[in-house]
């Protein structure tokens, strides 16, 4: 069967990386955290579980949410504290942040939190092994690059490949974030700022090439991206900014149900990270 696996990155619009130079003159402005409980109880109602992974300081500030999306079926896990870049924090302060959230994230949900994604992907192997000691079974942190590796950028050369996007070694798992190879170059085509974006008929070009070679198909989207709401302050961090962020955001909560749904009515499976892990020996 192909799998489809939808998550979504709970964090505040001052998180993306590309406004954090205008943060100041931006202000923190509405809140678009709320904004996705319409949708996530939509693909609950499709029998849709999705990850989500949750800046620990937005699970402090918004608890009953984070709750509310446990309760829907989905699955709660953690995309660090602070939304920080992981390879440049110290090992201590790495390690203090990781746990703080997953402490966090327990307390509301009640349930063990097992899955973790990198802010910008930015994982590397010395923090995923610290990772992997704070108790967390899944990163979803890796995405392949042509060429020789920096050393901060996730190597899975010592990890064996268990299915499509997924690789295992000591029982810990490392999930891949599609991508596709387009005129000579790499490109993760698993954004919703793609979706966005692309024309329909671009996208499902794209869907149609990477399924030929995959089984798995990881997607991900962003609180602001489910609502129609004005993006406050935007106007400062210049038209290109302006165009990546505003771009297709009418109606994108409609439009990607509707996709969703075909999906569905293809016969792909849609699963939470969790669901993909290799069962344990008790």
């Amino acid at each position: 069967m192909k799998n489809f696996l939808l998550t979504l990155d709970l964090e505040e619009w001052r998180h993306l990386d590309y406004l954090k130079p205008y943060a100041d003159k931006m202000g923190h402005g509405r809140n678009y955290i709320r904004a996705v409980i319409p949708f996530t109880e939509n693909v609950a109602a499709r029998g849709i579980r999705m990850t989500v992974f949750v800046v620990g300081e937005i699970a402090g500030e918004h608890r009953n949410i984070i709750r509310q999306l446990s309760q829907q079926g989905h699955e709660i896990a953690c995309h660090s504290h602070t939304h920080g870049v992981i390879h440049e924090m110290t090992d201590t302060k790495f390690r203090q942040e990781t746990l703080q959230a997953k402490q966090i994230l327990e307390d509301i949900v009640a349930k063990p939190v097992v899955g973790y994604r990198a802010p910008f992907f930015s994982m590397d192997n010395h923090k995923l092994a610290i990772l992997w000691d704070c108790g967390f079974q899944y990163d979803a942190s890796f995405i392949r690059l042509k060429g020789p590796k920096p050393d901060n950028v996730l190597d899975m050369s010592g990890y064996r490949q268990i299915e499509s996007l997924v690789f295992e070694k000591d029982g810990c798992v490392e999930f891949e974030i599609p991508t596709l190879d387009i005129m000579g170059k790499t490109i993760p085509i698993s954004s919703c700022g793609y979706f966005r974006l692309f024309p329909p008929p671009i996208m499902e070009y794209l869907m149609k090439k990477y399924y030929r070679h995959e089984d798995n198909f990881i997607f991900y989207v962003h609180p602001f991206e489910l609502t129609d709401e004005p993006l406050d302050g935007l106007k400062v961090a210049g038209w290109k900014n302006a165009f990546r962020f505003q771009t297709g955001r009418k109606g994108n909560s409609k439009r990607l149900l509707k996709f969703l749904s075909a999906m569905q009515d293809r016969g792909f499976g849609f699963r939470s990270c969790s669901e993909l892990l290799p069962k344990r020996e008790s």
